[in-house]
């Protein structure tokens, strides 16, 4: 599970529990390259098409342009993580016409986040973190869905695993 979806569907949803699951915070590079028999069951927004793993879900993840809430923008940067298959580093370089000029790489979601309270900067990020991270809209009318799925080990590849 990437970081972002770890922090909306168990720390604050709770749909999946610490005390029953195991988790692997991956990035979306990551999940394309995952083992066959890696996890039984995997939630990301990586363009993950593992033959291995049946899609059961689907859902998207409300998205903005956000910026500090209490301080004014210094910086007027867009930062993306450093994940070339990241969907939310695709929208950004999408909406500024891949104009890189703009943009600072940056290689942890965690340091994003603490950049942009500090009114260093502009990132796409998920609407739930506004509340959470005291940070708010560019543009109350812009806002982005990014699609994530769960998929789970197919039966045959759980069959193939037991019997090699």
């Amino acid at each position: 599970m990437s970081k972002l979806l770890f922090d909306l569907l168990v720390i604050q949803q709770g749909e999946y529990s610490l005390a029953h699951d195991t988790f692997a915070l991956l990035t979306s590079t990551e999940f394309l390259d995952l083992p066959q028999d890696a996890a039984e069951l995997v939630v990301t927004y990586a363009n993950f098409a593992h033959t291995g793993y049946q899609q059961i879900a689907r859902a998207f993840l409300p998205a903005s342009f956000l910026i500090s809430a209490n301080r004014p923008l210094e910086a007027h940067r867009f930062l993306i993580n450093s994940d070339q298959h990241c969907p939310f580093r695709a929208q950004t370089l999408r909406y500024l016409h891949q104009d890189l000029s703009q943009v600072q790489e940056i290689d942890s979601w965690d340091s994003i986040i603490h950049l942009i309270q500090a009114g260093q900067g502009i990132a796409l990020l998920p609407d739930y973190l506004m509340a959470r991270d005291d940070l708010m809209r560019t543009t109350p009318h812009q806002r982005f869905k990014i699609p994530y799925a769960t998929f789970v080990r197919s039966a045959s590849s759980l069959y193939e695993s037991v019997t090699t």
